[in-house]
This record gives structure tokens, sequence and C-alpha cells, in this order.
């Protein structure tokens, strides 16, 4: 078996529905802790998207907005996942 060099790569993921157009990233960074907010601008590649899962490892989530649909959301700690529905 070949050694991997990284965790993951884009093909452990199948088909994507969504279409990452631009992420900003800002950063706090402290001595014990580092805050960052995040604003992912995406396209989606279906008609119509109700859910969206995302990788979210080691993370403590305060807040998921979207700007054109109301939203929910479940942070899943265990399993490393972030769902969204619209």
């Amino acid at each position: 078996m070949k050694k991997r060099l990284f965790t993951h790569y884009p093909e452990d993921f199948g088909a994507l529905p969504i279409k990452v157009l631009q992420m900003d990233l800002d950063f706090e960074v402290y001595n014990d802790k580092t805050t960052v907010v995040s604003n992912l601008k995406a396209r989606t590649l279906e008609k119509s998207l109700r859910n969206l899962t995302l990788n979210a490892k080691n993370l403590d989530i305060h807040q998921v907005s979207c700007d054109k649909f109301p939203i929910t959301f479940n942070y899943r700690k265990k399993e490393h996942l972030l769902d969204i529905s619209f």
C-alpha cells in the first residue's frame, strides 16, 4: 500500500454538491487558542440544495448563517461533521 502524504484527498469525498468560489479566513492567534471567522462563498451544483455536510474537526462552532436563506445547523462533534439545512 502506498503511504499517503495527507490524511484526505479530493477523491475521498466523491462528487461535491457545491463549488467553492471564495473563502475568507480572519485569524486571531493567542497563546492558548486561535479564533477564526470563516466566510465561505459557494455556488450549488444541484438545482435545489436542502442539506450540506462539511468536515469540522476539533472546533467550537458559535454561529452558522446564510445571507440568502434561513438555516438550521447541527455540529456532530464526535463524527467531526457540520450539518447545515436550508
